[in-house]
C-alpha cells in the first residue's frame, strides 16, 4: 500500500478486522465436527497422547468464524458466494 509520495502507508484498523468468508457450508460443518471430536478426545481419554485433543481447538473456531488464515493466505475458499460473486 502506498500513500502520498510514495510512503507506505498504515491499513486503517477495519481493513485489518474485517475477515471475509472464505468456508463454506460443508467445510465449515467438517470442521466443527472434527474440531468437536477431538476436544472430545481431550476430555475423556486417559492416555499420554491426550494433549493432542487441543488441536481441536483451531477446526472448531476456524468452522464457527467461516474464515480460515491458511486459507486467506492460500487465496483459497471453499465459499460458494464468494466464487460466483467474481
Amino acid at each position: 500500500m502506498q500513500g502520498l509520495a510514495g510512503q507506505a502507508r498504515r491499513p486503517h484498523w477495519k481493513e485489518i478486522l474485517y475477515m471475509k468468508k472464505n468456508i463454506g457450508k460443508t467445510d465449515k460443518w467438517i470442521r466443527i465436527v472434527v474440531g468437536a471430536a477431538l476436544l472430545l478426545f481431550l476430555a475423556f481419554s486417559q492416555s499420554g497422547l491426550r494433549w493432542l485433543g487441543l488441536i481441536g481447538v483451531i477446526p472448531l473456531v476456524t468452522g464457527l468464524m467461516n474464515y480460515c488464515p491458511l486459507y486467506a493466505l492460500l487465496g483459497i475458499g471453499t465459499n460458494k458466494q464468494r466464487e460466483s460473486a467474481k
